[in-house]
C-alpha cells in the first residue's frame, strides 16, 4: 500500500513538473501542442470577372497551448496559368507579425486577392511553414474561377488608405460595358462585412448601352481604429452570382 502511495505521488510531482502540454490520449502526452488554423478553408474566391480583382481576409489563429513561431508564408500559383493569379493583397505586412511567435489564442490576419488572366477554374494554396506539431507545413487551398464579362468595375478594390476616425473619404467606383450590346440590368447589394457599419456608397444600378459608363461613389468613415474591410457586392445578370467590390 505504503509502494502504491509512493508512486502515485511521484507521478502527481512529475506530472505537474513536467513543461509540456498534456494532449493526446490514452498513455499518450505530447511535449509540443502549436496548432495554427485559418479561417476560411478553403479561401474561395468565387467567380472573379477577367481582369478583374477581389479580395479576401484570411484569418490565422495559435489554437495550440505553445507559442506558434511561424517562419514564413507564401502562395503557390496555379500551374500553367499567368504570374500572380493569387497574391498578397493590399495592407499586407508580411514582416510582422510573420516571422515572430504566436501566443496561445492569438490571431493574425492577411489580405489576399485572386485575379483571374483568363476564364475557367484557378487552384493555388497559401503555405504557411512554422513549429506546429505537424509537419512544421500548413497548406491552404486557394480556388477562383476567371468568368468573362461585358461588365467591369473599375477599381474592383477600393484602397481608402489611412483615414482619421470620425472623417469621411470617398472615391468612385465606374461600371463600363466593355461588350457590343446593351447589358443586363447591374444590381447593386447593400454593403457586406464585418465592418460594414463604416462602409456605404451612394448610386444605383443601371442597363448600361455598349460602350457606356456608370458611376456610383464609395464611403468609408471609421469609428474606431484599425484595419477595416467590407464588399460592396453586384451582380451583372439574373443568374449571376455576385461579384464583390471589396473596399479597404
Amino acid at each position: 500500500m505504503r509502494t502504491a502511495r509512493w508512486l502515485a505521488m511521484v507521478l502527481a510531482s512529475s506530472l505537474a513538473s513536467c513543461n509540456c502540454a498534456h494532449k493526446g490520449s490514452g498513455n499518450t502526452l505530447e511535449s509540443k501542442d502549436s496548432t495554427p488554423d485559418v479561417t476560411p478553408n478553403p479561401v474561395n474566391f468565387g467567380d472573379v470577372p477577367v481582369g478583374a480583382t477581389v479580395t479576401q481576409q484570411v484569418a490565422l489563429e495559435n489554437t495550440g497551448e505553445l507559442e506558434l513561431d511561424i517562419s514564413s508564408v507564401s502562395i503557390v500559383q496555379p500551374s500553367g496559368g499567368g504570374p500572380n493569379q493569387f497574391a498578397f493583397g493590399p495592407l499586407t505586412n508580411l514582416s510582422a507579425p510573420f516571422g515572430t511567435a504566436l501566443q496561445p489564442s492569438d490571431k493574425v490576419s492577411v489580405n489576399l486577392v485572386c485575379k483571374p488572366a483568363s476564364a475557367g477554374a484557378l487552384a493555388g494554396s497559401l503555405v504557411i511553414k512554422s513549429n506546429s506539431d505537424a509537419d512544421g507545413t500548413y497548406t491552404v487551398p486557394l480556388q477562383c474561377n476567371g468568368v468573362s464579362v461585358d461588365i467591369v468595375a473599375q477599381p474592383s478594390t477600393v484602397d481608402f488608405g489611412n483615414v482619421q476616425v470620425g472623417t469621411t473619404a470617398t472615391q468612385t467606383v465606374t461600371f463600363t460595358n466593355q461588350g457590343t450590346s446593351t447589358s443586363d440590368a447591374i444590381s447593386l447589394l447593400a454593403v457586406s462585412g464585418s465592418q460594414a457599419s463604416m462602409f456605404s456608397y451612394t448610386g444605383t444600378g443601371s442597363t448600361l448601352g455598349a460602350g457606356l459608363s456608370f458611376s456610383i461613389q464609395a464611403s468609408f468613415t471609421p469609428t474606431a481604429q484599425g484595419q477595416a474591410t467590407a464588399q460592396i457586392p453586384y451582380t451583372y445578370c439574373p443568374t449571376c452570382n455576385p461579384v464583390p467590390i471589396t473596399l479597404l
